[in-house]
């Protein structure tokens, strides 16, 4: 079902499975990498990564959106900051609607990248 509504809003992807099974989808919208996951047709997340912020920063991000989430990750080899967003679709959802939510989520994508960018230009000017 992700496949053929992101065919039809003419997104390119690729496809693969994370280590734990879970398919996942990799594309671009407004300039930005996005990854969505699909758990079983239940939960649907997509996320995108930044060079990591300040906790701060993050902080007053959040506080301003509603529907979306910034978090610090560290991995085994580097840390990152996430924008991240879920949609749980077990009551029942349409493709239109999950058409929409990903199409959002490419906004929300670029404008926290907006966000991050002035950010890291106030620190150069420091």
């Amino acid at each position: 079902k992700i496949e053929n509504i992101l065919k039809t809003a003419a997104i390119t992807y690729k496809s693969a499975k994370n280590t734990a099974g879970v398919p996942m989808f990799d594309f671009e919208l407004n300039g930005q990498k996005l990854r969505l996951y699909n758990f079983g047709g239940k939960d649907l997340m997509m996320d995108v990564h930044y060079r990591k912020l300040s906790l701060e920063d993050i902080n007053r991000y959040n506080l301003n959106r509603k529907f979306v989430r910034v978090v610090n990750y560290k991995g085994k080899d580097t840390e990152y900051t996430a924008l991240e967003i879920n949609f749980d679709c077990e009551a029942g959802v349409t493709d239109a609607m999950i058409r929409h939510w990903i199409i959002s989520f490419g906004e929300d994508a670029r404008h926290f990248a907006d966000y991050a960018k002035k950010l890291q230009q106030t620190a150069e000017k420091k």
